[in-house]
């Protein structure tokens, strides 16, 4: 027993995913534990069921984050740092439990009266132009200019809503060449973050008129009004609703989102959203319409790989969000050289 608290501690240094893994196997079937270092295909499936729960039986999962993949990934790499390879290989049998879990989280989620999967679903390309024209209002307010400049920031790197929330003093800034700068300390499934950032630099748009130096414009407009602008999310205490699993950061950011500019929200049709993940998947979906390079586009967004980019971010995606010239515009630096 000591030595399983020893590897919860690891764990829970390592990654909120694998602190479930090790949850689920010292609770084991009631009578005892499981080796949290043994693992088959079988068990994880067993795990998937733990996480889900049963929303017809009224039975509470232990996590509502539809990615179990991502649970896959992560204790794979576990795994590995234990010298135990990696078990959890991308079979056909895993491959299955991932997707039936996906739907039936989906489907719980659902069954609980909450919003399922819509903070997936791209926005439409008026809200962004909407955005954009009220950063660059003489009228917007300060307070708004700011949350502003924060989604700009976070669009143009791609980020999560936990990586914005996770910014500190410094973190964003302009160099002497014009470009916006951004270091990321808070990164899914990149703990190295913490201690060696990652790096985003945003290049100047090159005309006046360009949609980046138009949205850079509104950044330099948000660093006037408070110098400290993209600390909106970390510093918010906006009371919001956060499930079991979920980010608090996204959850502020899309309430904020919609809020700011309600009337606008209502008059979008129906199936059309503002959410805030989704500015991750929209941006790579334009992207990848514009034929932009895969390569910096997986650097960009930080993923491991073209392919955990394109078959997690753009193909469920690709036939719903229709080119956009507006982002073709703003991220034209990820052109093939």
């Amino acid at each position: 027993m000591r030595a399983m608290k020893r590897n919860v501690r690891t764990a829970r240094q390592y990654s909120g995913k694998v602190k479930y893994w090790y949850d689920f196997n010292e609770e084991g079937d009631g009578v005892g534990s499981y080796d949290p270092l043994f693992v088959t295909n079988d068990k994880f499936e067993l795990f998937a069921g733990w996480l889900l729960g049963d929303a017809a039986a009224g039975v509470r999962g232990h996590s509502t984050d539809g990615d179990l993949n991502g649970f896959r990934s992560a204790l794979n790499r576990h795994f590995a740092e234990h010298n135990l390879g990696r078990p959890l290989r991308d079979s056909v049998e895993v491959q299955q439990t991932i997707r039936d879990y996906d739907l039936l989280q989906v489907a719980s989620k659902a069954k609980r009266g909450e919003e399922a999967r819509l903070n997936r679903v791209p926005c439409p390309e008026s809200w962004f132009v909407h955005l954009l024209h009220e950063g660059e209002s003489s009228s917007v307010d300060a307070v708004t200019l700011c949350w502003i400049g924060t989604l700009f920031v976070q669009i143009l790197g791609w980020l999560r809503g936990n990586s914005v929330g996770g910014f500190g003093e410094g973190e964003v800034a302009f160099d002497l060449r014009n470009y916006l700068l951004i270091s990321v300390r808070v990164m899914k499934m990149r703990p190295q973050f913490l201690v060696q950032p990652g790096l985003i630099a945003i290049p100047p748009g090159p005309t006046a008129t360009h949609v980046r130096s138009r949205v850079l414009a509104v950044i330099r407009r948000a660093f006037r009004a408070d110098r400290l602008f993209y600390l909106v999310v970390a510093r918010a205490q906006d009371p919001v609703t956060v499930a079991a699993g979920s980010d608090r950061s996204s959850a502020i950011i899309t309430a904020r989102m919609r809020s700011m500019f309600s009337d606008f929200v209502a008059s979008l049709p129906k199936g059309q959203i503002v959410a805030c993940h989704s500015w991750r998947e929209m941006a790579a979906v334009a992207c990848f319409h514009a034929h932009y390079d895969s390569t910096r586009m997986a650097a960009h967004g930080f993923w491991e790989s073209i392919g955990t980019m394109y078959s997690a971010y753009i193909k469920p995606y690709q036939t719903a969000f229709p080119y956009c010239r507006w982002l073709a515009e703003l991220f034209d630096f990820l052109r093939a050289a």
